[in-house]
This record gives structure tokens, sequence and C-alpha cells, in this order.
């Protein structure tokens, strides 16, 4: 074993003030709305935007059985899909004892166990990783009698029986914790982090290599200049192999700064930076997500003049160099905290933590940011003593679903382990991939301009351009060829494009007005091709994207952006932008815009009359559009634009209402001389 310590003084610690300037506030996503009845165990979600796409499936509470302190830190989903958590529960005679459970997909329990420290006092579980022969490696700490708290790591097979156990301690006997741990499948090596108190430093930040048999293969300390605090938290790998590990570092005016910082796969020190908050207070990092292209993303909290502590998160590339940053804080400025951030398959980031809101006090917040940290959605959920609630941990199954671990505060039992389970939304937003049409088809004269960006960006997901009428038609038929220049397809055509036809990078597919267009399976755009169209007046030809993955559906969620900018919308024409059908093809529901309300919603009843509800005025630039739609006797469907109060209708009776399929574009409507172009993007919809 190789131990190593570093120690910094002031100048050779680079200071980041004001680097990450992009803030959003409460009032950009909206208060968070109290959400309909109490959910399985006496939680409560609430929605940071009405017709959220975070839709709590299951969940799960646990008191430990003292009506003690019983929380849930960390969560992650093995290969076959169970739902793993550790934590604390409170056990008589033991004060706190480490707990790690294990759930089915459903969060159905399937078996736990707990951990009693030699000290029987306060033994706590924080994070776990798996390696490739499906063991789990727990750590946290353990109390030991003249040593306060000691590093605990544990080695747990398939059935969470204990393999070995190994605890560390600093030279200083005094609170040494454990935080994160990952499996390297590279080395097959484990790579642990916390902090470690040293006689003399203080807190110093740790991070060691161990074997699957919990040796300690090498380990480093890092003492900051003022021989404080110092923690290492969490840590993940870049495509290069170079380690990067996040947390917070003590300096002599700033006091705790996050830190994050650089190492190679040996623990050899590269590089940090520190961030400080503009009060000399106390600044964290927590979670870390290497998300490929180079960019790392950080999360944590950063406290504000006047605002408490926000919600922190940043992007660096992989010499740490900042590239984005934004902060998040709550209607009242309270305790505003991201603690973990994952990232699925397509690449949105999860986050979870605090959220202290005007109603509810503390309540466990999940949100959901692209990779420009663009926030797409967010809710809160509130337990029943309506105070401290807080997410900790938070992971992707094996369909992008995500799972939340924490801690809601019970009036009577205290805290109690929570744990939450939200439907994955579909997504399209920034165009089409080879393999998209076994979910969306693209029935369209309208255009699919494929864009690698967010709507805030100005760039689009779908365009769709408003002209006169068609007269005659001729055929066209794409198979087997590149397009990679611009290629144009004169109006009046009949277009379709199929097996073998690529639109390469620089290539552009243009279609002009009055083209009818079908795009079949084996079709594709690469990254920096592009397809643009015109569309029929009188909607001839609608072009739209289908979503077929609904199936008989008595519930439906979904939020997009539109811009209207460029569309001159005469008299009593109206356009339809999203139309959900069932099984025979009949529209369930419409959102349709026209000047007379501007964005509404139409839902069909049962004896197929429709209700509208008007949504609020067309804007300049990009508007928000979300909707909520059930089938009830008794249901009540909403919709919200641009992140103002949401507009509902209850007491609909459409329970043999059914969503089978989902248009979204200018699907349908009345266009009589308007004309012009709509731009669509970031369409996400849940279930």
């Amino acid at each position: 074993m190789r131990a190593r310590a570093l120690t910094w003084c002031v100048a050779l610690l680079g200071v980041l003030l004001g680097a990450l300037p992009r803030t959003t506030s409460a009032a950009t996503p909206g208060e968070a709305q109290a959400g309909g009845a109490a959910h399985p165990g006496g939680a409560e979600a609430g929605t940071g935007s009405a017709g959220s796409t975070f839709v709590l499936l299951h969940s799960v509470t646990l008191d430990g059985g003292a009506n003690g302190d019983d929380q849930a830190r960390g969560l992650a989903v093995d290969a076959d899909g169970n739902v793993w958590v550790t934590g604390y529960v409170t056990v008589p005679g033991h004060d706190t004892d480490i707990w790690l459970a294990k759930y089915d997909h459903d969060l159905g329990f399937l078996d736990s166990v707990t951990v009693n420290g030699p000290d029987s006092t306060h033994d706590e579980g924080c994070t776990m990783a798996f390696d490739h022969d499906g063991y789990v490696y727990v750590i946290g700490h353990v109390s030991v009698e003249g040593q306060d708290h000691d590093i605990w790591i544990g080695k747990f097979d398939a059935d969470l029986v204990l393999q070995k156990d190994v605890t560390i301690n600093g030279t200083e006997n005094g609170t040494d914790d454990g935080y994160g741990i990952l499996f390297d499948e590279v080395t097959g090596y484990l790579y642990a982090a916390g902090t470690l108190r040293e006689m003399g430093e203080g807190a110093n930040a740790w991070l060691a290599i161990l074997d699957t048999d919990l040796a300690v293969v090498d380990s480093i300390t890092l003492n900051g200049p003022i021989d404080n605090t110092d923690k290492a938290r969490f840590m993940a790998f870049d495509d290069s192999r170079h380690l990067f590990a996040s947390g917070s570092m003590t300096q002599a005016v700033t006091d705790y700064d996050i830190w994050l910082a650089k190492f190679d796969a040996d623990l050899t020190f590269i590089d940090q930076v520190l961030v400080a908050g503009p009060t000399t207070d106390e600044d964290k990092g927590y979670g870390i997500v290497y998300g490929g292209d180079d960019t790392l993303f950080v999360t944590g909290t950063i406290i504000g003049t006047s605002t408490g502590y926000d919600i922190w998160m940043a992007a660096y590339d992989t010499q740490l160099a900042p590239l984005d940053g934004v902060t998040f804080d709550g209607p009242v400025h309270g305790e505003d905290v991201a603690y973990m951030m994952t990232m699925d398959g397509v690449g949105r980031l999860y986050h979870t933590g605090v959220y202290t809101e005007a109603e509810g006090g503390s309540n466990l917040w999940v949100a959901r940011y692209d990779a420009q940290l663009a926030l797409q959605d967010w809710t809160t959920v509130d337990g029943p003593a309506g105070d401290y609630d807080t997410g900790m941990g938070v992971a992707n199954g094996p369909d992008n679903e995500v799972y939340v671990s924490g801690v809601i505060n019970d009036p009577i039992q205290g805290f109690d382990i929570w744990v939450g389970h939200f439907s994955v939304p579909t997504l399209f937003a920034d165009g089409l991939e080879s393999g998209d049409t076994g979910r969306w088809t693209v029935a369209t004269t309208g255009a699919v301009h494929v864009a690698g960006a967010a709507a805030r960006t100005g760039d689009h997901g779908l365009q769709v351009d408003v002209s006169p009428p068609c007269g005659a038609a001729q055929d066209v038929l794409l198979n087997d060829m590149t397009v990679a220049s611009p290629l144009h397809v004169a109006s009046c055509a009949s277009l379709t494009a199929g097996d073998g036809c690529v639109v390469a990078a620089g290539g552009r597919l243009e279609l002009t007005a009055r083209t009818a267009v079908v795009l079949e399976e084996g079709f594709r755009i690469e990254d920096g091709g592009s397809l643009t169209a015109a569309l029929d007046s009188g909607l001839a030809y609608a072009a739209y994207v289908q979503d077929d993955t609904p199936s008989a559906e008595t519930a439906y969620h979904a939020e997009f952006f539109v811009n209207l900018d460029n569309l001159t919308l005469d008299g009593g024409d109206e356009l339809e932008l999203l139309v959900g059908y069932d099984g025979a093809g009949t529209p369930q529901l419409r959102v349709t815009v026209n000047n007379g309300d501007g964005i509404a919603l139409a839902v069909r009843d049962d004896g197929g009359a429709y209700t509208t509800i008007p949504g609020g005025p067309v804007l300049p630039g990009w508007n928000k559009v979300a909707l909520g739609w059930e089938a009830s006797t008794d249901a009540t469907v909403s919709l919200t634009t641009n992140n103002g109060t949401p507009v509902a209708a209850g007491g609909l009776d459409n329970d043999t209402c059914r969503v089978d399929f989902v248009r979204w574009g200018a699907v349908d409507g009345t266009i009589t001389s308007s004309s012009g172009t709509i731009l669509l993007d970031n369409f996400i919809s849940s279930r």
C-alpha cells in the first residue's frame, strides 16, 4: 500500500469567482403546485410546472420501528433492473445501523440487512457500486470507541450476505466518513472517496484504490490551505481514464468552497478548481457525471448574498475550464441543495435534493435538465409533516425511468426512508436519428429540420411552412442514395424517401410548398444534414411526427415549445399543433392556436362533445405548452402556457376515451388564407 498526502498554500488554489453566471430563479419554472392525492407512504407529489412529465408510479416508505431517524442515502440499479438502496435505520440500543435493501423494478420489497458497528452508536451507509460479478460494495462510516467515526466499506453478495468489510481510521482518531465508491471495469479495482482526519491537519479529502477483497492498493489525502475541513465526495472517469472528484475545501477568506479535482488512474494529482460563492459561507460540491464529449457535470449548493442556499450545477471540460453554470433559488430563499445527479441514455440530466417552497417547507426535489443545463421539468414531493423532505440518491433504470431515494418527515414517526419510481418520458427533441422510425412515423409536407441544440438557442426540432393551395402533383421516389448537397424537389410533388436514403452532413433535402412526403423505415438524417419542407394551405397534406408508443392510455402528459413569430393566422383560421387519437383515429385531445383563444386545449367526452380550455395568448419567441389529460367519469384536464397558472377543467365524463397515438406538428385544422412558418422543439411526453 502506498499512501500519499498533498498540502497546498492559498497561492496554488485557483478560485473561480463569478465564472458561472447563469441563474435560474423560481420565477422561471414557476412555483411548485400541490398535486393530487397522497401517494403510498403518505408523500404528496407536487409539480414544478403544470402537466409535469414526472409521474410517480410507485413509492415506499420505511420506519425503522423506533419512530426515530431513518434515512435513505444512495441508490443504484443492478443489471437485472433491481433497485438497491442504502442509508441507516434507528435501532433501539444501537442508535443507528447501516441499512441496505433490495427492491424489484416496481419497488416490491425483496430483502434487507442492517450492520451494527463496534460501538453500537451512529453507523451510516452512503452510496454503493456493483462489480462485474454481481457483488455490491457499500461505503459509509461506523462508530468506533475512542475513534469517533471510521470510514467503512462492506462487500455483499446478491443475497445481501456480508462477505467482508474494512474500516479506515485517520491519525487523529476523529470523524472519518466515506461518501463515494465506484467500480472500474478496466482494472477491476474500486475507487473510494471521503474525508480522513489527520493529526494537525483537520479533515482532509481522501481518495483510495481497493481491490475487490477490500485491500487498499493506494490512497491519497489532500489538505487545504488552513488545516480545516476538506472532503472528497463523489467521482467519475472520463474517456481518457482520468479520475475526477467533487467535494469541498476550506479556505481562509471564502470558507467552504466547491472543489473539483483531476487525477490520473493511479491517483496522481493533476489539477483542481474551486468555486467560491458571493458570501464567505458553505459552498459544497456533490454529484458528478461524465457526459461524454469531454464534458463533466457537477452539482451542489452555493450560498447567495440574500437567497440562502441555492441549487448549483455546472459544466466543465476535462481540462477543468468552466463551460456553463446555473443556480436555482426557491421562492422563499431557503435551503435549496442538489445532492446527486445521473445522466440517462439520451443525454438528459436528472438531479435530486431539497427545494424550499412557500407551502410545504423543504421538499424533496427532482428535476430534469438537458446537456446545455436548460431546465426541462421538475417536481417536488411533500411529506405529511410538511418540512425537511430531501432527495439523496437518483439513478436511471434499464428503460431510463427514474428512481429517487431520500427522506420524508412524518409527524409521528420522524424521518422515514422514502424511495420513489417515476415514469420515463418519451423524447423527440433535436431531430431524427437512424432507428427512430420504429417509434416515430414521419408523414409530412412540413419540415423536419434537424438541429443539435435546445429551443433556447434558436435551433429547433420541427419546422412547418404554411402556404397557398396546390395544383397538379408529381411522384418522386428516393431510395439507395446519399444527399450530400442541397437537393430541391419541385412544388406539388409526392415524395417517398425509403431504405438507403441518407441526408449526409452538409446535405439538405428541400421540399417546397404543397409536397406530400412519406419517410419510410431506413431513411435517416445524419449530423449536419437537414430536411425542410412546406405545408399545403387547406392542410390537404398535414405535417407532423407521430408517436405510436401509447396503447389505450387513460392518462397522458406532454410538453413542448412552439414559435409562431413567422405565422400569420387570418380571420377564423385555426391550426392544430398536437392531437391525441384513439385506435379508431378519433381525436381525444387537441392543442390548437387561433386568434380568439390563443393556445387552447380541446378534450372529447363520451358523448363526442369537446370542451375547450383557453391556455393564454401567444407570446413572441418560444412558447412553452404543457398539458395533462386523463380518462375518468370525473376527469380533470389542464393546460399551462409559458409557466403561467394552470387552467383546468374538471367534472368531465370521458372514461371510455383512450389515447393510442399522438401527432405533433401542423397536424390538422382550418387554413384558408394563412401563411408563414412555425417552429417546434423539445417534445416530451409521459403516460
